[in-house]
């Protein structure tokens, strides 16, 4: 089951899909149907236990957790690199400087996520530094490029990405998809519906439904909602290489907020096999994340249940759903995840961390005005 990067949750992946599902970062898929060995459940803090009810001690968590990000950003490890920009995009601050140099980037995943970040930011300051990228080898690159440029309201002609959604590579299709739903730019309909129509005959069962979902997903965005339906049904694996499929669209129906899929993600979280197994660690934790985005509780009881399991990017996934929740009980599990022997963990509970002080730290300026 390998979405991005053996199924790490969506943003610690932490940008496209395609990125992370082509042979760019490279990251070993564990999954199974049947669920592997766990450490013991963790317990919750009792509510008034958890120090970071303190804003001093919020405000040094917050920093550390900064501190790694930017470390992260100049790891020798490529993944590291890639998901700690996108940890850092949620303090725009911490992350134009480094957007900067990993422009330039030896990595062609890493280039690509430095130019989703600049246009996600809207660093208009950085165009000049972007337009370069135009011109790079990889189409990934240019189409990061493409959607950063036109982020920062640079007049650019779209021909080039929606073009891409008929490229022989299924990543780069998945991708291109991916940055014209985030556009939001209502004329690439079109060519989604077209691409959706395509019968994909060279890429494999597994490449044509995750590609699809994608195109749905860009779909849903720009306000075709005929397309939710695929993604529910996705829901429903009646094979387990149709797990990955799973685990993407319970990510899409939080991203798109699809409150009309609640019911099937609670589901998810509890659904067993025949044998009684639950569903595996990813789907759980995929759907446990999209609940949590959609405004429901049950995100921290599974990431909390699979924050101490024995594969590393089972944590990385819990880690995320913590800072999905926005809540600042959960800053006491992610805080010892700092500490994780994995990096990849480390630099999900950091993004963890930022995602709840942040949200924090808008919250309190808006009631105060």
């Amino acid at each position: 089951m390998d979405r991005p990067g053996a199924l790490l949750p969506r943003p610690v992946r932490l940008v496209a899909l395609a990125l992370l599902t082509a042979p760019i970062l490279s990251c070993a898929s564990h999954s199974k149907p049947a669920p592997a060995p766990r450490a013991p459940r963790a317990v919750a803090q009792p509510e008034h236990s958890n120090p970071f009810r303190d804003p001093v001690a919020r405000a040094a968590l917050r920093e550390k957790a900064l501190a790694l990000l930017v470390a992260g950003a100049s790891s020798p490890n490529a993944e590291q690199r890639a998901n700690s920009i996108e940890g850092l995009g949620l303090v725009p601050t911490r992350l134009e400087p480094i957007a900067r140099e990993t422009l330039s980037d030896d990595n062609l995943a890493v280039r690509a996520v430095a130019a989703m970040m600049i246009g996600r930011a809207r660093f208009t300051r950085l165009i000049p530094a972007v337009e370069p990228l135009l011109y790079d080898p990889s189409p990934m690159v240019r189409a990061s490029a493409m959607y950063a440029l036109s982020r920062c309201r640079r007049l650019i002609d779209l021909t080039p990405l929606a073009d891409m959604l008929e490229d022989p590579s299924p990543h780069l299709r998945a991708h291109a998809a991916f940055l014209l739903g985030e556009l939001g730019e209502r004329t690439a309909l079109g060519p989604l519906r077209e691409a959706a129509r395509d019968p994909m005959s060279r890429f494999s069962a597994i490449e044509v439904k995750i590609t699809q979902l994608q195109i749905a997903e860009a779909r849903i965005k720009l306000g075709d909602d005929d397309a939710l339906q695929e993604v529910r049904a996705a829901l429903y694996p009646s094979r387990i290489e149709e797990l990955e499929a799973t685990v993407l669209a319970a990510q899409i129906i939080g991203e798109v907020k699809d409150r009309g899929g609640t019911a099937q993600l609670v589901g998810l979280t509890a659904a067993k096999d025949d044998a009684g197994q639950l569903m595996p660690a990813e789907v759980r934790l995929a759907a446990a994340g999209s609940l949590a985005q959609l405004g429901q509780p049950r995100g921290s009881f599974i990431a909390r249940e699979l924050s101490h399991d024995t594969h590393a990017t089972v944590r990385a996934q819990a880690a995320y759903v913590f800072g999905q929740t926005g809540q600042v009980e959960n800053l006491g599990d992610l805080a010892p995840m700092l500490e994780d022997e994995n990096e990849l963990v480390r630099v999900a509970a950091a993004a963890g961390i930022l995602r709840i002080t942040e949200s924090g730290a808008r919250a309190s300026a808006g009631s105060e005005k």
